[in-house]
């Protein structure tokens, strides 16, 4: 699945890659892999930042920063205050 959103991130296909992307992050809640979860939510944010979708980038971007944190993921914590910083400051 995952391969499959990438392919379609590749040649421009937005809106399947998000489909599959979210298709993969319910995958990977199920079947407990939460760092690859949160990484998903995470690239979904910056996604929707590209797209012009701010409102629900930041909204992810914080879900994204609030999990890597409780994980312990702090690289990943970074980049999604990182995309939250993206959104804000197209919000205004």
């Amino acid at each position: 699945m995952k391969a499959r959103a990438y392919r379609a991130h590749a040649t421009g296909d937005w809106s399947g890659y998000l489909d599959l992307i979210e298709q993969a992050i319910v995958c990977f809640e199920q079947s407990g892999e939460l760092r690859n979860a949160c990484m998903q939510i995470n690239n979904i944010a910056f996604v929707k930042a590209q797209v012009r979708g701010y409102a629900e980038s930041e909204q992810l971007s914080r879900e994204a920063m609030v999990q890597a944190r409780r994980l312990g993921l702090h690289q990943l914590a970074t980049t999604a205050k990182h995309h939250l910083g993206l959104a804000l400051s197209a919000l205004g």
